[in-house]
């Protein structure tokens, strides 16, 4: 007779129970007349590893100590009935297939046993040993399904185990490179909109925001005022001292005028030694005002390894509507010149009308 996948018949094998035993399915039969015990051992022994029980509490301990592929009870045995058997043999190990022996009048615990202990399959006395072997080698490859399909599931959980650490960790990974990404276009941000000597906003920057606040100013009628600076003497700081001391003089320079700038105020790099605050929403007096601390912060500015003071001219000027962007910047610079002739190191205001 051909048995399930997996298994054979194997005619005339006698099996020892700590050699080959181990690699076949193991059928556990439990009847307190032990005839039949003896009887269907002697049936199966050479197809399976058989192991005999005369009590429910026997066979129980059994399927504590070891795996079970198929148990066969009968119904109607001292103590705990079979089917009572075959409910704590399903907690034991749900995937051992349950198979119950009974007579026509025990249909009651036939129903219990499908109900409660979950049972594969009936047989009724007398059975059929063609039947017997028919019915077994069924549950026999049921149980191979069984524990095959809960190894596949426990397979694919750890594969999905390790696929939610792997995914995880490419998350991270992401993230990480995502937040280097962002870095990346703040710095290239930062050097698109900032002089790289000094730090302050460069004249793109400049340009950008004077068209936003002439915009913003007209729509709430608020002024917008400018100091423009240049610093006294620059050309002898980089001809006597070298070029190294220029730059950190003008380094110097534009932390002293940032400083005492507003938060608001944007302080940029006009070109060479020259510097521009942008004063949103300051009058032309306010201007003046500010361009006075700006030039005391320069002139008390102590420099190290630079012998001489520092200074600067400031030129101030406010964005009269009607007038260009453009013009803002020329009216400071005239005034700024005005400054530079009448002595340095003060502050002109612009006197246009």
């Amino acid at each position: 007779m051909a048995l399930s996948k997996g298994f054979s018949i194997q005619t005339g094998l006698q099996v020892e129970p700590d050699s080959q035993s181990a690699l076949l399915p193991t059928l556990l039969v439990v009847d307190d007349e032990q005839e039949i015990t003896a009887s269907l051992a002697d049936q199966f022994r050479r197809i399976y590893h058989v192991v005999t029980a005369n009590s429910a509490d026997e066979a129980l301990a059994v399927m504590k100590r070891q795996v079970v592929s198929v148990i066969l009870s009968d119904q109607r045995m001292p103590g705990k009935t079979g089917s009572e058997l075959l409910v704590e043999a399903c907690l034991i190990d749900s995937d051992s297939v349950r198979i119950l022996m009974t007579g026509y009048a025990d249909i009651e615990a036939v129903i219990q046993a499908v109900n409660q202990g979950k049972i594969y399959s009936y047989l009724t006395k007398p059975w059929l040993s063609n039947e017997m072997e028919v019915v077994i080698a069924k549950a026999v490859e049921h149980n191979f399904l069984l524990r095959d399909n809960r190894r596949l599931v426990e397979e694919l959980l750890q594969s999905n185990a390790v696929l939610e650490v792997r995914v995880k960790e490419r998350t991270i990974e992401l993230e990480q490179r995502a937040l280097e990404l962002e870095e990346a276009n703040r710095k290239i941000s930062k050097l698109v909109y900032l002089d790289p000597l000094t730090g302050v906003a460069n004249r793109r920057s400049l340009d950008e925001t004077l068209a936003r606040e002439v915009e913003r100013g007209a729509r709430l009628g608020l002024p917008l005022t400018v100091a423009m600076l240049d610093v006294d003497h620059f050309k002898t700081v980089n001809d006597t001292f070298g070029h190294a001391m220029g730059d950190k003089v003008l380094q110097s320079i534009a932390q002293a005028v940032s400083s005492q700038a507003r938060p608001y105020d944007l302080v940029a790099r006009y070109g060479g030694e020259e510097f521009l605050i942008m004063m949103p929403g300051a009058t032309l007096h306010d201007g003046g005002v500010a361009a006075e601390r700006f030039r005391a912060a320069i002139e008390e500015l102590s420099i190290e390894d630079f012998p001489r003071r520092v200074t600067a001219s400031f030129g101030v000027a406010t964005h009269m509507p009607g007038h260009s962007s453009n013009s803002l910047f020329e009216r400071a610079d005239t005034a700024l010149y005005r400054a530079k002739q009448g002595g340095r190191n003060c502050v002109e205001m612009d006197n246009s009308k």
